[in-house]
């Protein structure tokens, strides 16, 4: 929701100032490659994508991305059509974060199995 301001003809007096209005905005677009919105990790000054390079391998890629559309953004640079990409990234990083907290964790208990107390 937005307010804007168009001008226009306006010859049998139907439209009134100051009137609220549902306008829908066509644009003529052309194919295009497109992520997700979902899978776009904006961090305020790079637009990152993780992209797939094997089974369970994921390595993350900036892309440069144009407005975003109905839920997706289409690619300028930075993909190739058919790279498939992870569609929460965030839920990839938090995953991979928790599992080297629980690594570490694991760690310092077996370090600490073998001293006395």
């Amino acid at each position: 929701t937005l307010t804007a301001r168009f001008e226009f003809a306006n010859p049998r007096l139907a439209l009134k100032p100051g009137m609220y209005v549902d306008v829908e905005v066509l644009a003529p677009s052309a194919e295009q490659l497109a992520v997700a919105q979902d899978a776009v990790l904006d961090t305020g000054t790079r637009q990152i994508v993780f992209v797939q390079e094997g089974e369970g391998t994921f390595r993350p890629r900036e892309v440069t991305l144009g407005p975003r559309m109905a839920g997706h953004y289409p690619v300028l640079t930075g993909l190739e059509e058919g790279e498939r990409v992870v569609s929460s990234p965030n839920f990839l990083i938090d995953s991979e974060s928790q599992f080297q907290a629980a690594l570490e964790a694991m760690k310092a208990g077996s370090d600490d199995a073998g001293q006395a107390h």
